[in-house]
């Protein structure tokens, strides 16, 4: 018999890539570029000609006034928010820029860490392989509110709704730059831009050849490697990295958390200073657990993209192809009153996405009028043996589906400075999916700058979040134990009514917001001050509901645990603060405060649910003679978590725990020199330090409350300290 899986042959990826992929580099290579560069579509990997050094190599230390000024622009130009280069100060959207500078001097040694430099950004680490990223949302863990870019690449993916941060072909050496929207994105981005939008930008090939390598080690046995070798031979480019990371669970130290290992190639070629042409192929694979609404999901993952994407001054394009085959279980038990009525079986899946997009610049007609067009499409396939359909299962009680869902979209976002200072930006985008079918995402701002260097802004967005597989399709198969409680078909046909929900619409926001930056003493201080108040709609969450019978045994027939719209609205609001104060090139003080309160309209009251306070404050240092420091202190105020998954299983429903208040220290401190005139080294310490001062273990706490029960994690683990060494050499 023919199997769900056999049939996604059919599909043959990689050779539907390459064939329209050819088809549309005969269209694109042969469009003119427009000589006029004002309306640039975007920061690219390929618009950054830095070195391929993750230390920023000695020779920064000679930059004359001019190269000392592109460093000052490139803080203060972003592209994120209206998709072409513009002030930072002039931005529609409430916006963060990490820069070069701040990537290689930071302590941290993965993305989610970085982001917590971020105003408001609560980053949740709950094990070394699966963290999340929230802000103005309510509290979760389940990393799905905001879409992740990488190079223009959705890095979410549509079983989870989340953006993998681990599996991803690229390490933070790999990154120039990460531009952050605090706020609704969905105008501009479509689907899942719902809290924000992070856009990471991948190091460009230099014109030099050049190559760096890195070894990392320390405790909860962390290992990790890497290394990048790239070359130009005329106006072809070429570079291929790669490496591998480990490391223990925090609570379980003598179990492996995360196993992985990833390669990277990339080859560009440059017609012009206009147009560009990328091929991009990444492939990396993981072990380890991730925490969704139903538990968490334990088992190996693979990731597999080829991207390829033209670049001009008006035009820009991208076509490409990603498969992620899993083979895992959903690590929670089915029990009952202690009663074990049977346990899900381990599934092989394999999803498949085809995305293409388009972005035109149209040629200015009317000078203080600037327009922006785009549309894409996008082909989500997902086939499993183990996975049961409710369509076919109750006809011939055989496992199986095969899953398709089409996502496209078109938007139209235009400005007019009818003075010099005032930016008024419009936009609208239309997206329509198979799942939960059409959806508008208005935004209007305007931006005013009554004296120099000084920004009022003020807005409005909707946006939206599409339910993922898991929440809307998810139906996982089943086995019993030998003279179990229950029959086999019994709990199999349950599983029918537990966890995807068919029925789930989009989660859905509108948001007001106003801010102000202003910068001072010739930039060297930049302050931002945002105001948001957010009407989230159509939150979804698991609801376990169960019964019981006559005999106090589950009654499956009245029961579900099914994913459902809990709260009919939350009314949240808050501020974000945050300064910058560099004195000199070498030196950077950052302090940012961030305050938010929820109301559940219908309870007419503030929820305590969440973190009402995050303080960042610290700095870094990069001294000429060599010497690379930094230190941050992130704190985090008390908050109930209701939703921590429950030893006993899916069936019992959440625990509740109080998480309380929390700091953590992140530092780095190196040293760099160099053997020779082309050979550069660094070496060095980073420490990852959690610190609870006002509940014991005073140096371990949860992000993510959790526990060990029977010798086994549930939920989030203990974060611990975590001392490592490494060392970096650069050509």
């Amino acid at each position: 018999m023919e199997t769900k899986l056999e049939k996604s042959r059919w599909v043959s990826p990689c050779f539907l890539f390459l064939s329209v992929a050819c088809w549309g580099l005969c269209c694109l290579v042969s469009l003119p570029a427009h000589a006029s560069d004002e309306n640039d579509t975007g920061v690219t990997s390929a618009d950054s000609e830095s070195s391929e050094d993750d230390t920023l190599d000695d020779s920064d230390d000679d930059l004359g006034l001019d190269e000392e000024f592109a460093l000052l622009q490139d803080e203060a130009v972003v592209q994120l928010p209206a998709r072409h280069k513009q002030d930072v100060g002039m931005s529609p959207s409430a916006v963060t820029v990490l820069t070069r500078e701040d990537i290689a001097t930071s302590g941290a040694t993965n993305i989610p860490d970085l982001l917590r430099l971020v105003p408001g950004m609560d980053v949740v680490i709950a094990s070394p392989y699966s963290s999340s990223v929230i802000s103005r949302m309510h509290w979760t863990y389940e990393n799905n509110a905001y879409l992740v870019l990488i190079d223009g690449r959705e890095a979410n993916e549509d079983f989870l709704g989340q953006a993998p941060w681990e599996v991803q072909p690229i390490y933070l050496d790999d990154i120039e730059r990460i531009e952050i929207i605090r706020g609704p994105g969905s105008a501009l981005y479509g689907a899942n831009a719902f809290a924000g939008v992070v856009s990471i930008t991948t190091r460009a090939i230099s014109d030099k050849t050049s190559a760096w390598v890195r070894v990392m080690g320390g405790e909860v046995g962390m290992f990790g490697s890497g290394a990048r070798v790239s070359t130009r031979i005329g106006k072809l480019g070429l570079s291929i990295s790669g490496g591998m990371d480990w490391a223990n669970s925090f609570s379980l130290p003598d179990e492996v958390s995360k196993k992985l290992w990833k390669i990277r190639a990339v080859a560009d070629y440059k017609f012009d200073d206009k147009r560009s042409l990328k091929l991009d192929m990444g492939v990396s694979k993981a072990e380890g657990s991730i925490p969704t609404g139903a538990g968490p999901v334990y088992g190996s993952n693979q990731f597999r993209a080829i991207r390829l994407e033209y670049d001009s001054s008006d035009l820009r394009a991208q076509l490409y192809w990603a498969g992620t085959p899993y083979t895992g279980r959903l690590d929670t038990s089915l029990t009952y009153n202690g009663l074990e009525i049977g346990k899900f079986v381990n599934t092989i899946t394999d999803e498949h996405t085809i995305d293409a997009q388009l972005q035109y610049t149209i040629p200015e007609f009317w000078h203080p009028l600037m327009i922006i067009v785009g549309a894409s499409a996008r082909l989500n396939m997902m086939f499993s043996d183990q996975l049961l359909d409710p369509d076919t299962f109750l006809q011939d009680h055989e496992p199986g589906i095969a899953y398709y869902n089409l996502r496209s979209g078109a938007f139209l976002h235009t400005e007019i400075s009818p003075a010099d200072y005032v930016t008024i930006t419009g936009g609208i985008r239309f997206d329509y999916n198979t799942e939960t079918g059409s959806f508008l995402s208005p935004r209007l701002a305007a931006v005013f700058k009554p004296f120099e260097n000084q920004f009022f802004r003020v807005g409005a967005a909707r946006s939206f979040r599409k339910p993922s597989f898991l929440e809307t399709r998810l139906h996982p198969d089943v086995e019993v134990p030998a003279g179990g409680i229950i029959s086999e078909d019994s709990l199999r046909e349950f599983m029918l009514k537990t966890i995807g929900n068919p029925d789930l619409n989009n989660e859905s926001l509108w948001s007001v917001e106003a801010g102000w930056r202003g910068r001072f003493f010739d930039g060297a201080l930049d302050a931002s001050l945002d105001f948001y108040h957010t009407w989230l709609r159509n939150m979804i969450e698991l609801e376990p509901i169960f019964y019981t019978n006559a005999l106090e045994l589950p009654d499956l027939d009245r029961s579900s645990a099914l994913f459902q719209h809990t709260a009919p609205e939350l009314n949240i609001f808050g501020w974000e603060l945050a300064i910058r104060y560099s004195p000199m090139k070498n030196l950077s003080f950052l302090v940012s405060w961030s305050h938010k309160e929820i109301m559940n309209l219908e309870l007419d009251k503030t929820a305590d649910d969440y973190p009402k306070n995050l303080i960042t404050i610290g700095g870094r240092f990069r001294a000429n003679w060599g010497l690379v420091a930094s230190c941050y202190l992130h704190t985090r105020s008390e908050f109930t978590d209701r939703s921590v998954d429950n030893p006993e299983g899916l069936m019992s429903g959440y625990l509740t725990y109080h998480n309380p208040d929390v700091m953590l220290v992140i530092a780095r401190l190196g040293h760099r020199f160099s053997i020779g005139q082309y050979l550069q080294f660094e070496v060095g310490l980073r420490l990852f330090l959690p610190v609870s001062p006002f509940q014991e273990p005073y140096f371990r706490y949860y992000e993510r409350a959790g526990g060990i029960s029977d010798g086994r994690a549930f939920g989030g683990e203990y974060l611990r300290r975590v001392i490592s060494g490494y060392v970096s050499g650069t050509f």
